[in-house]
């Protein structure tokens, strides 16, 4: 049998090699920072820039990098107190949990964000697919370690998720090619209506804030009352007890 004679019977080439496997995803730190000050910074150029752009990956990875910024800053936050979830929930299990929990919740909200904007689209009537809704929300994840900072603070907390929205719009407008001022309108309503919840939800807690207050000062006020009939009463028995003798 010749040496250039393919080898029968179900033996092996000496030249053939196991089909690889697929390759791990590379991260660049480098261009996470890049795209992010591009998305951040100047969002319509950034979208009209990836027009071309297909896949998942690159929006996947970023908004998992965003997530897990967003857990590192959410942490650091906790810690100096300024967070109520590490006022109720201290300890290691909390700090772990946000940092495994923040770049999972970012991932999904990938895929369940895109979701959602990909109704808006269609009822914008836009021109491109699920996957192109999808890679929107992964880039406006940027937003999540700004959101982090400004967490503990009222309705200033929610500024950085209108300005998501606002990254949102420019990007389906460049990528959807939808109308522009139609867009703007539905994206403008839709923020002024979380701006109304966050107002609704700041107030609804300041006022169970002044209930909680009234009612423990109710309380002391009746434990003192209480007190005082014990002591009254106490007192009556005794000159009763004097006015027998």
């Amino acid at each position: 049998m010749s040496a250039n004679e393919p080898v029968q019977n179900g033996g092996e080439s000496p030249q053939s090699q196991p089909p690889a496997g697929p390759a791990m995803p590379k991260i660049d730190v480098t261009e996470l920072i890049k795209t992010a000050m591009a998305v951040a910074m100047k969002p319509a150029a950034f979208f009209d820039s990836i027009r071309e752009e297909k896949g998942y990956e690159k929006p996947l990875i970023f908004a998992v990098a965003m997530g897990a910024v967003a857990g590192v800053v959410g942490t650091v936050v906790g810690i100096l107190h300024l967070d109520a979830i590490f006022m109720f929930f201290p300890g290691w299990g909390n700090v772990f949990s946000r940092l495994l929990l923040w770049p999972i919740a970012a991932a999904l909200g990938m895929f369940l964000g895109g979701g959602l904007l990909h109704v808006i689209v269609l009822i914008l009537g836009g021109k491109a697919n699920y996957e192109t809704s999808a890679r929107i929300a992964g880039y406006s994840a940027v937003f999540l370690p700004a959101a982090q900072v400004v967490s503990w603070l009222p309705i200033v907390s929610v500024v950085p998720s209108l300005y998501a929205l606002y990254i949102a719009a420019l990007a389906v407008i460049a990528l959807h090619q939808t109308e522009r001022q139609k867009t703007f309108i539905v994206f403008g309503v839709i923020g002024l209506l979380g701006l109304a919840l966050a107002v609704w939800s700041f107030n609804a807690a300041r006022s169970m804030s002044h209930l909680e207050r009234d009612a423990a000062q109710w309380s002391r006020e009746l434990e003192k009352s209480g007190t005082d009939l014990g002591k009254a009463m106490e007192e009556m028995g005794k000159q009763m007890q004097r006015g027998k003798n």
